[in-house]
């Protein structure tokens, strides 16, 4: 069965796919019949009965086109899409672009949020600045916010819970689940699953350099793991070797 996260990027990539063929039926396909779709260039929201009318002023056409950025970066039911858009006057000939990001929360199959963030600026000179401006993240604030997830993180080693989910760290830490999203997937460039489970086998390898004979399960529980699915993939996806071939090594290395 997939997971949350499979089931969200399935949908984002879905609603990629009809942006780029100016498929309005198709998205409004997976917009929910109450979806919220606010505007942060604006600060509106655009009202469901307004939605249709909205997107199809925005899709692809002669004069405007769209260029996605690397994959959804996907985090449980939560989707970060960042993309360009250049516009040509059919007038005057002239080209401008901006830089654009939308943050979708999907639930069973269907899109309940999208936040929309845009600036008209030149590509070149765009830069993810612009998105944190719109979720009230400066360059200070982000270099605090970056202070007290480590904190929250390493010091208070909360990734040691196995339940542990974006929303505790919402409450825990008081910042919005836009900042965190921005913070785990465009400055650590990994997301929320990832940062947490690469913590939990830092966590492992220190348990078992003290004790190599202890049980591999047992300790992988103590680390925050509740699968030993998942903690092998990310055990192997940072050591580039299995539990057993790593602990084997680290026996050779003392002897």
């Amino acid at each position: 069965m997939p997971t949350l996260t499979e089931q969200t990027r399935k949908v984002a990539q879905q609603y990629r796919q009809y942006w780029l063929r100016g498929d309005l039926v198709g998205i409004l396909s997976i917009l929910s019949a109450d979806a919220e779709y606010i505007i942060f260039s604006g600060a509106t929201q655009v009202l469901i009965k307004d939605v249709a009318n909205y997107i199809s002023l925005g899709l692809p056409s002669n004069q405007l086109r769209y260029i996605y950025h690397d994959d959804a970066r996907v985090d449980g039911d939560m989707a970060f899409s960042l993309y360009s858009f250049v516009y040509q006057s059919s007038h005057t000939g002239k080209q401008s672009s901006a830089r654009g990001c939308d943050v979708m929360t999907i639930r069973d199959g269907q899109i309940v949020c999208v936040h929309e963030y845009s600036s008209f600026a030149e590509v070149s000179k765009a830069s993810t600045a612009t998105v944190r401006e719109k979720i009230a993240l400066d360059e200070k604030r982000l270099q605090c916010m970056v202070k007290d997830i480590q904190d929250y993180f390493y010091h208070k080693q909360t990734y040691l819970s196995p339940d542990l989910q974006l929303n505790d760290v919402v409450v825990g830490t008081g910042y919005s689940r836009n900042q965190l999203s921005y913070l785990f997937n465009q400055v650590f460039e990994e997301s929320f699953y990832s940062y947490i489970n690469a913590a939990r086998v830092n966590y492992f390898i220190d348990l078992i350099k003290s004790d190599m004979r202890a049980n591999i399960a047992d300790i992988a529980a103590d680390s925050g793991f509740n699968s030993m699915t998942t903690f092998y993939k990310f055990f192997k996806q940072k050591t580039g070797l299995t539990p057993k071939v790593y602990i084997k090594q680290l026996a050779n290395a003392q002897d």
